[in-house]
């Protein structure tokens, strides 16, 4: 008889700890276990087909929501862009991000016009394009 209850117990620490991971407040995971310690056969199917669907709708228009914010937040602003080398926030106008030190556009040293990263002379001085 004991070692149903052992077994019983072990699955409501489990439905806990799942819930508590899922997003649930402490109440509601806390409700999910002790329901789960009395009638386990019944509460654990009904929390795996419905309870964490619903957790994870929540989550997704918790991210849809943040997602919408920071395109806003960027777009509003239109100052920044991601470095290639390390995905840090640089100014639209930097030429080398400020993070890692990669140089954003390639700048000729003789006529100070902008390079394609491809090119390995200028075109308009023939000056050999710096080293990327």
């Amino acid at each position: 008889m004991s070692f149903f209850m052992i077994i019983r117990l072990a699955i409501a620490l489990w439905l806990y700890r799942d819930a508590r991971k899922w997003g649930y407040s402490q109440s509601l995971a806390l409700l999910w276990g002790a329901v789960t310690a009395v009638v386990p056969y019944i509460t654990v199917p009904v929390y795996l087909l419905f309870g964490r669907k619903y957790q994870i709708r929540q989550r997704e228009k918790k991210t849809e929501y943040a997602a919408e914010t920071i395109e806003g937040e960027v777009v509003s602003a239109g100052t920044f862009v991601d470095c290639p080398m390390c995905a840090g926030k640089v100014g639209e106008d930097q030429t080398v991000c400020t993070h890692c030190g990669y140089t954003l556009v390639p700048v000729c040293s003789k006529c100070g016009r902008t390079l394609e990263r491809e090119w390995k002379t200028c075109p308009y001085c023939q000056q050999i394009a710096p080293e990327k």
